[in-house]
């Protein structure tokens, strides 16, 4: 039979046939094995990691070799798995799943992340479903993976698999200027006032309680979680920012912005009072923060958004910014 996905603007059509669904033998390599499959393993992650922009490829790869290594060598029989498939009638590996259990902040929720899944296509199906029915029965509710945003096949086969699109990483090279919209309003940035800044994380909480819960989080942790992040948060200084139109001087909006150690402008939140939306005044933004940016000799501005948000992914791509991964999930158990 052939089953038919769309994934993203495209729609594929997978064969899938009674004898090429169970004809994979499923083993836990041995440690023999996980060092055989070192090599594939680092390359496939050196791979993933050069979605990043930032990263050349040497530090793409040193950090999937630290990745990689590091696990390896501390390989953790009660939370890491690293899975061999081989077809029935022969002995030579077909693929491999390499996953952690246990992850997070909250170990109770049940939470798995789903490294890497290698196998041929007409074999996905089996293979995925093995891996969610080992993940299951170890008490796993929730698996969370990534792919690269140009790899439709991985997509493709997840999403056939039942995962569903979370949310996208999206870069902007400051060295592709952005061409101004002189018809933007005028905006600059300053940082908050107190007042501002307590109303600002109230509804910062609210709100990213309802994301998590939409991320298909639990409410426990949904709300756990942004409110640990909002207490981390507003011990560093400078934020967040102001949008401030500068015609009236009034606020109009908020923006979460700060550089990280590797020197890449990371934008957590951006938002804009109703009333100012579809008026320009978010390219403005981007061309005042990217301006801010340059000066300070940042060389990349990065932000992770919502796959469902799609009028701030149309803001996102028309002031330059490229999706690079994607994070997909699936619930898993009882509900």
């Amino acid at each position: 039979m052939s089953i038919a996905v769309k994934s993203g603007s495209n729609l594929y059509y997978v064969l899938v046939t009674e004898e090429s669904s169970r004809m994979l033998e499923f083993n836990d390599a041995s440690a023999d094995q996980r060092a055989a499959l070192h090599p594939a393993l680092v390359d496939r992650r050196t791979l993933l990691n050069s979605a990043d922009p930032s990263l050349g490829r040497t530090d793409a790869r040193r950090s999937a070799e630290d990745e990689v290594g590091g696990i390896l060598e501390k390989f953790d029989e009660a939370r890491d798995t690293l899975l061999v498939f081989s077809r029935r009638d022969r002995t030579q590996p077909l693929g491999h799943a390499w996953w952690r259990t246990g992850v997070g902040n909250y170990p109770e929720e049940g939470l798995a992340v789903l490294r890497d899944l290698e196998v041929e296509s007409e074999h996905f199906t089996e293979a995925t479903s093995k891996v969610l029915g080992r993940l299951e029965a170890a008490g796993t509710r929730l698996v969370v993976t990534r792919a690269r945003a140009d790899d439709s096949a991985s997509l493709c086969g997840f999403e056939i698999a039942g995962f569903r699109r979370i949310s996208m990483v999206m870069y902007r090279d400051l060295a592709r200027p952005l061409s101004l919209d002189m018809s933007c309003p005028a905006v600059s940035l300053r940082t908050m006032t107190a007042a501002e800044a307590t109303s600002y994380w109230t509804q910062f909480t609210r709100e990213y309680t309802d994301v998590l819960i939409d991320e298909m989080r639990t409410p426990e942790f949904a709300h756990r979680e942004a409110h640990w992040l909002a207490d981390l948060s507003q011990q560093e200084e400078g934020l967040p920012l102001a949008i401030v139109d500068e015609e009236s001087g009034e606020s109009v909006g908020a923006l979460w912005y700060f550089v990280s150690d590797s020197g890449v402008g990371s934008i957590s939140d951006i938002r804009l009072q109703e009333t100012c939306r579809g008026r320009g005044f978010g390219t403005a933004t981007f061309q005042c923060l990217e301006a801010r940016a340059l000066e300070a000799g940042t060389r990349f501005l990065v932000l992770g958004v919502a796959c469902s948000n799609q009028p701030a992914l149309r803001l996102y791509r028309k002031v330059g910014f490229e999706a690079t991964s994607i994070e997909l999930r699936r619930r898993i158990g009882p509900s």
